[in-house]
């Protein structure tokens, strides 16, 4: 049986929602770690992505709509975690 690791529970969870013509904001939620604060004026999931890489994060998973208006949730993991 594969015994868990206690970092297996630890997730950032981001929250993108519309916040103006292509703009949105966003919401840090953390679980087993400390949220890193975001840069003031962020306003681009690509740049959410790329600035929480910098920071160590791997992104493991992408919820929500498709379409613009709809709230959509991004899952990163500390690297080297699965």
């Amino acid at each position: 049986m594969i015994q868990p690791s206690p970092t297996w529970d630890a997730v950032l969870v981001v929250t993108s929602r519309l916040a103006g013509v292509n703009r949105r904001e966003f919401t840090v939620e953390a679980t087993g770690l400390e949220a890193p604060e975001l840069p003031p004026g962020m306003e681009h999931e690509s740049d959410l992505v790329d600035f929480l890489k910098k920071l160590g994060f791997q992104l493991s998973m992408v919820g929500g709509g498709s379409r613009p208006d709809e709230l959509r949730r991004f899952y990163f993991r500390p690297k080297g975690i699965r």
